[in-house]
């Protein structure tokens, strides 16, 4: 079996102590020792700051020096190898500063024997190799706790970073909450009927309007199509217009009969987002109200034209610039014109036109302008030499 091999530096200024150690060290049969003699101050502080040796066996005495003033230079200047001081008696104060001063153990000189020095020298290198692991374990300990601060102030960054990010979501969600609430709130509150459809006109939303216009006894008309509720007679109107719709386009607005009610309707194409489907935006309006109201116009004004037409005197309705709005047969009859659709729309004026200028246009503008009456004679249009009176109201 291979002998251990253990480098001994010895500062000894007595060439018998060295002696006495070489012999000491000689005697030990399972341990090979290398030793090296200083017997100097200068050469021992030289041969320790090599660092070519395991162990360092120091005495006491050295000249003017001792070895305990070796041993504070030594530990000033970062010397990490195990020193075990010697010295010819036993003192406690020396073994205690020699302790402070980071010696690994303190033997008196008469006490030695070879397998005391062999324990001393082997417990000093395994406690030195103990400390010096320790030490680096400590050492990357503490570069480990560095780094896991470090690591630790980006996690706490990371963390301020995710919780900030999140109380944004948080916002964002109840901005698109409030909003989503405000459209489903304008949506079923709207006065008029809104629904909307896919591209085929099935009605896939539906306010309280749509509902009260388009349900029969409060039955839902989600789902169904929108074209069972036209009236037949606008149903292939209806399906045309759907086909154009299915492509986006500008607002669509026109007017058609639902099976209860004529309606007003805008279509809006809305475009697909992320992958869904195209839909359309409905706006009906019941016009049923409009309707009557242009009936009983109509009727009103037929009423009017039979009046008017019964008064044999030639009567004309102006606006303020003088355009025709109506007039009656005598009037046809007086300008000679076929049908009083003619002059509908045109000016007064283009009644005499071809035959004379009429000169008393300027006081029938005034008078209409004016709001007021009057009444006044004239040459004939026709026959200048007959009189005719105007009355303006």
């Amino acid at each position: 079996m291979m002998k251990e091999r253990v480098k001994v530096l010895l500062i000894e200024d007595d060439e018998d102590d060295y002696v006495l150690v070489r012999e000491l060290l000689s005697e030990v049969s399972f341990t090979s020792y290398g030793l090296e003699w200083a017997s100097t101050y200068r050469t021992a502080l030289a041969a320790a700051c090599r660092d070519a040796y395991d162990v360092c066996l120091l005495d006491f005495r050295l000249g003017e020096c001792t070895g305990l003033d070796l041993l504070r230079e030594l530990t000033q200047l970062g010397h990490r190898k195990p020193i075990i001081l010697l010295t010819g008696q036993g003192d406690h104060e020396v073994d205690m500063e020699a302790m402070r001063l980071g010696a690994a153990d303190f033997l008196v000189k008469g006490e030695l024997n070879a397998p005391l020095i062999e324990r001393s020298i082997r417990y000093a290198i395994e406690r030195k190799r103990a400390e010096e692991e320790i030490r680096f374990t400590m050492a990357k300990l503490q570069e480990s706790n560095h780094d896991l601060s470090v690591t630790m102030e980006e996690l706490q960054t990371a963390e301020e970073e995710l919780h900030l990010q999140y109380q944004k979501l948080l916002q964002s969600q109840e901005t698109v909450q409030r909003e989503r609430r405000r459209y489903l709130d304008l949506f079923e509150h709207a006065p008029d009927g809104y629904v909307v459809t896919d591209s085929l006109g099935i009605i896939l939303q539906a306010n309280s309007a749509a509902m009260a216009l388009l349900g029969k006894g409060g039955q839902l008309t989600v789902g169904l199509p929108l074209l069972s509720f036209i009236a037949d007679h606008c149903r292939a109107e209806f399906c045309q217009e759907l086909t154009r719709l299915r492509h986006p386009k500008e607002v669509r607005d026109w007017e058609l009969w639902f099976k209860s009610f004529p309606a007003s309707v805008s279509v809006a194409t809305v475009n697909p987002v992320d992958g869904e489907q195209v839909s359309l935006r409905w706006l009906i309006r019941d016009i049923t109200e409009r309707k009557t109201a242009e009936e009983k116009l109509i009727e009103t004004k037929a009423m009017l034209q039979t009046v008017v037409n019964g008064i044999s005197d030639p009567l004309l309705l102006l606006e303020s610039d003088l355009t025709v709005k109506m007039l009656n047969k005598a009037s046809c009859v007086y300008f000679q014109i076929a049908d009083e659709a003619v002059m509908m729309g045109k000016n007064y004026r283009e009644l005499s036109h071809g035959i004379r200028e009429v000169s008393d246009n300027g006081e029938i503008r005034s008078a209409v302008a004016e709001r007021r009456s009057v009444t006044f004679e004239r040459p004939g249009l026709f026959d200048p030499e007959r009189c005719e009176e105007v009355t303006v109201y």
